[in-house]
């Protein structure tokens, strides 16, 4: 009988590890799924903000290709002057 208890109560002990095992493991899943969510979210925004600087750099470009013509513009009528 003694040995039956004895068993038992081993048994009852691995449970409860088992348990405090699998709750470790619950939050360190947790914790990784943060993670991994605060991770997709700041690529997220470095996504955007890649947009937004391929957007401003093309506004950039027409300016100065518009800058660059009225350049020449005013090249041609400061040609046409004589002193």
């Amino acid at each position: 009988m003694e040995q039956q208890s004895s068993t038992t109560q081993e048994i009852a002990t691995n449970i409860s590890q088992v348990s405090q095992g699998v709750q470790e493991v619950k939050v360190n899943v947790n914790q990784s799924s943060q993670a991994a969510n605060q991770v997709t979210q700041d690529i997220g925004e470095v996504n955007k903000a890649a947009k937004e600087i391929g957007n401003s750099s093309a506004q950039i470009r027409s300016s100065a290709q518009e800058l660059s013509q009225l350049a020449e513009k005013l090249r041609e009528m400061a040609g046409k002057f004589k002193v």
